[in-house]
């Protein structure tokens, strides 16, 4: 068991970071679990079993990146480009459209 990571990220929006470690069988991701970063492991995680361990005092789940996880990732990360896309105004840069530039843009994405 080890006892940091190689990187790790306070998310943004609240309470929660998110860590990478690289292990002797791969590399691992711990999701601290509080605020998002707790939901996010937990729907990375589906049903694999994730482990919890206490890094710097603070509990994480942590999930073995293997190839079953990387679709996973990157299944939620077409899915939320492809919600941003269908809703322009969700999209962080703001979009100057009128609404009928707006259904003209959803018609042609697909939407």
């Amino acid at each position: 068991m080890m006892t940091e990571f190689d990187s790790l990220w306070q998310l943004s929006d609240g309470p929660g970071m998110v860590g990478v470690r690289l292990t002797e069988r791969g590399q691992e991701i711990g999701f601290q679990r509080v605020g998002w970063s707790r939901f996010l492991g937990l729907a990375l995680g589906g049903d694999v079993p994730g482990r919890v361990e206490v890094v710097d005092g603070r509990k994480f789940l942590i999930l073995e990146h293997d190839r079953e996880l990387d679709r996973v990732i990157y299944e939620m990360i077409n899915l939320l480009c492809h919600l941003r896309y269908l809703h322009p105004t969700m999209i962080q840069l703001e979009l100057a459209l009128t609404e009928e530039e707006a259904v003209e843009m959803r018609e042609a994405l697909g939407g």
